[in-house]
């Protein structure tokens, strides 16, 4: 197996901050409508976008961690949630459906 490039293994890494840095952009113009146009439910409206706002900025942040702890990013902190190690199989093959 030949060793990967630098650049293909921090691939989902730099995906990751662009898609971050667009969000970002995104979050700061609809907070700047929500506020100066004040409808009903715009505090509603303005908690709910910072809280996904929060979980995708712990998400890039744990992935940078991921990736500079580990020395690779190519599943950065994905691999948790993987399925190289899939769940046991329930059932048998010559089992009855």
């Amino acid at each position: 197996m030949s060793p990967r490039s630098h650049f293909i293994q921090y691939f989902p890494l730099v995906i990751d901050s662009l898609t971050y840095g667009v969000y970002a952009v995104l979050f700061y113009q609809s907070v700047n409508v929500l506020v100066s146009r004040r409808r009903p439910h715009y505090r509603y409206h303005l908690a709910c976008m910072s809280a996904l706002f929060l979980l995708s900025t712990i998400h890039i942040s744990l992935a940078y961690t991921w990736a500079f702890i580990t020395d690779t990013a190519d599943t950065a902190i994905y691999e948790l949630f993987s399925l190289k190690n899939p769940l046991p199989t329930l059932y048998m093959p010559d089992d009855p459906v």
